[in-house]
């Protein structure tokens, strides 16, 4: 049975049903119990607390039936329960340990500095529906100062330390909480302006001058001495493989290029190195890094502009002020690295405002990830390569040096313990590598496959690849699932007259080339190009089945 206080009170079982508790009285009792945290509670306080000068006929007994509803309905929600409730000399009392209850489990969790974690825990207001109790007052005010304490050392949100600071504008520390999360925004003046309004409401209403600490805050803002910047690029839980030259080569072209877009087809890697690239530059800006990650603007939203600068306010932790938005994002930019992940589908809207922030915010660089180039003036576009593969005439040691190799062995080790790149998969591994064209998407979902069956077996089923490489991880995007996925959300890019030619050129024995058949859209082709070979759907540019195309 677990607890809950951090909100309406509330009992769960272990398995995370609800417990229905009748009966205000009920209900109050077990809300007393959890204030004095496992400490029993003297009979004569129970029925004070819950009667007050409203005494029943008969108290203790009344106090009992009541004792007995609450064991019935922890016995029904779950056998054995009504134990928890427990009578001996000195009162009744309930047994609860960390585990048990969400307010212990939120004061470990602090204690460890776990801030965020503990955070997670409150559902609302303490004791919520018991707050105006006479019994509950010292325990709400004891729990919401402990989370205002929290507040102040986690990892907060600008626009959650705003919300907490006008609801206690004379708390010092959510004030310097807030002023340092501004200042890591990038929003100088604004940190400034938050000092400037503590000041006046403790002298306005409490005669007083801020803290020394406070006042020391502000003059480290002042004269810039804080640690500036703040990135929110998302820790990575594998290992980058394969790309040494290529983080070094766009760590170069990081040091001229004011606009670098990764290019590539599906699943070749381009927000893997572009996450990793940006990562090991992030010391250069003073500003920090912002990841803004664009697979959910779509076409289809009302206006793709502003769902574009919305996305871009919320990673900069930044409200809506009813300014001028553009003008609003180039201000707070300083010397920032912007990374616009997966601008695709919406890649004429975030070309138009990539290169206004950029004429407008002279500090500012961008990285891009997309199938296509932005088009704009002085962009530098950065092709991301597959992984290097065997050669069929590879020897032994020459397979295991390959990038592609080394991915596959590295994913399929971990999805299947004991897996190595023996004498007995080297050649089956080579094969499979070849036939993934070294996209590491491919390579990552064909090794999860490795557990059931086996590297022998992927490689003789790689004719069906869209059944082959139908799970992937869960945590990933839903486009990076499956192979099938991946490949939609290109199609769904072309428009009906380029799907229309696709599937057309498709049906050719032979494949199409540049030389061949002049192309009618850039991206067309290349998507093209990848497809025939990584997918197996048609052949490209060698001999393939009419019967293997793809028809939709």
């Amino acid at each position: 049975m677990r607890f809950g206080v951090l909100g309406p009170v509330t009992a769960w079982t272990d398995a995370g049903t609800p417990v229905v508790i009748q009966g205000l009285k009920v209900r109050a009792l077990l809300a007393d119990l959890l204030v004095h945290e496992g400490r029993p509670v003297p009979a004569d306080r129970l029925i004070d607390h819950l009667w007050g000068s409203e005494l029943p006929g008969n108290p203790s007994a009344t106090l009992s039936a009541k004792v007995s509803q609450l064991r019935r309905a922890f016995e029904d929600a779950e056998p054995g329960s009504r134990s928890l409730v427990r009578s001996g000399p000195a009162g009744y009392s309930l047994a609860l340990d960390s585990a048990a209850c969400d307010a212990l489990r939120f004061r470990e969790l602090a204690a460890a500095g776990a801030f965020e974690e503990a955070l997670e825990l409150w559902r609302g207001p303490a004791y919520a529906d018991f707050g105006d109790e006479a019994f509950a007052e010292t325990a709400v005010a004891r729990l919401t100062d402990e989370r205002l304490s929290a507040c102040e050392r986690a990892d907060l949100s600008v626009a959650e330390l705003s919300d907490l600071v006008r609801e206690h504008p004379l708390r010092e520390g959510l004030r310097a909480a807030h002023m340092r999360a501004l200042y890591r925004a990038g929003r100088q003046s604004e940190a400034l302006e938050s000092f400037d309004q503590v000041r006046s409401l403790l002298l306005e209403e409490l005669g007083l001058d801020p803290s020394p600490s406070l006042v020391a805050l502000q003059q480290s803002i002042l004269t810039q001495e804080l640690p500036h910047a703040r990135n929110n690029l998302p820790a990575q839980v594998t290992e980058l493989i394969g790309r040494d030259d290529a983080l070094a080569d766009v760590a170069v072209a990081l040091d001229t290029a004011r606009l670098l877009t990764l290019t590539g087809p599906g699943g070749v890697g381009k927000t893997r190195l572009a996450l990793g690239a940006a990562g090991a530059v992030a010391d250069r800006f003073a500003d920090g890094v912002v990841l803004v990650e664009l697979a959910a603007v779509t076409p289809d939203a009302l206006s793709v502009s502003n769902a574009l600068t919305d996305a871009v306010q919320a990673a900069l932790d930044l409200r809506d002020t009813g300014e001028a938005i553009v003008d609003r994002l180039a201000a707070v930019m300083g010397s920032r690295l912007l990374v616009l992940d997966n601008c695709e589908q919406v890649v004429e809207e975030v070309a138009v405002l990539v290169d206004r922030l950029l004429a407008a915010a002279p500090g500012l660089q961008v990285l891009a990830t997309s199938r296509e180039p932005l088009g704009l003036a002085g962009e530098v576009v950065w092709s991301v390569p597959p992984l290097a593969i065997p050669s069929i005439d590879s020897g032994p040691d020459a397979v295991g040096e390959c990038s592609a190799v080394q991915l596959f062995v590295a994913r399929a080790a971990a999805a299947s313990r004991g897996f190595a790149l023996t004498e007995e998969t080297v050649a089956d591994v080579a094969v499979l590598c070849r036939r993934l064209d070294g996209i590491p998407l491919a390579l990552e979902l064909a090794a999860t496959r490795v557990r059931a069956l086996g590297v022998h077996g992927l490689v003789a089923r790689l004719d069906d690849r869209f059944r082959l490489l139908a799970t992937g991880h869960r945590g990933a995007a839903p486009r990076q699932q499956t192979l099938h996925a991946m490949i939609d959300w290109s199609w769904e890019l072309l428009d009906p007259a380029e799907q229309s030619v696709l599937q057309r050129l498709a049906v050719h024995a032979d494949g199409c080339t540049a030389n061949r058949r002049r192309p009618f859209a850039v991206r067309t082709t290349y998507w093209m190009c990848w497809y025939g070979s990584s997918t197996g759907l048609w052949s490209y540019p060698s001999t393939g089945r009419a019967s293997d195309c793809w028809s939709r």
